[in-house]
């Protein structure tokens, strides 16, 4: 029971292992041991249900709901990263040191029109570039293949000019 109470917690709150820990009675290797394990089975029972790769007809649907909510035609999504702090591994080195002082990993994601994750990709080094990241990225070799993964080109409205489907970023990254 108390490991229920233990990952409900830290999933809400955000809490130190060594706090759970302490709240709990337990040693924080042990509360890393339950969150580990409770991830990977949430992970596994939920991924394929919520976290799916679009399909062509959704791609489509997300080019519609973007124009009609964003006034942006073509889009299918928007990408941005997260640094999330982390303690340094051990021996790790400058690879996880970023710019900001600080040993990240990276969370690259690709929202809808809506704020919800379409594309998630986690674990990238803190010290890589935007363009880096994205290049290592799943997301990338997905559309490396873009003529097979996303519809045709579409006519701009009113314009008769075809465009391609992009996806929205705040800077480039290639």
């Amino acid at each position: 029971m108390h490991e229920n109470a233990c990952d409900l917690r830290y999933f809400s709150t955000g809490q130190s292992f060594r706090s759970l820990a302490f709240s709990f009675r337990m040693d924080h290797y042990t509360v890393g041991k339950i969150v580990d394990q409770v991830s990977d089975v949430v992970w596994s029972k939920l991924s394929s249900k919520h976290v799916t790769v679009p399909a062509h007809d959704r791609f489509l649907d997300l080019a519609v709901k973007f124009r009609e909510r964003w006034n942006f035609p073509s889009v299918i999504g928007s990408i941005d990263r997260k640094h999330i702090r982390i303690k340094c591994p051990t021996k790790a080195g400058s690879p996880f040191y970023n710019y900001k002082q600080f040993f990240p990993l990276v969370l690259q994601g690709v929202a809808d029109s809506e704020s919800r994750l379409i594309f998630i990709d986690i674990g990238a080094y803190g010290k890589q570039s935007d363009g880096g990241t994205f290049s290592a990225s799943t997301l990338c070799h997905f559309l490396e293949d873009f003529e097979s993964t996303l519809p045709k080109p579409t006519s701009f409205e009113g314009s008769g000019t075809e465009m391609l489907f992009v996806i929205l970023g705040d800077r480039p990254v290639l």
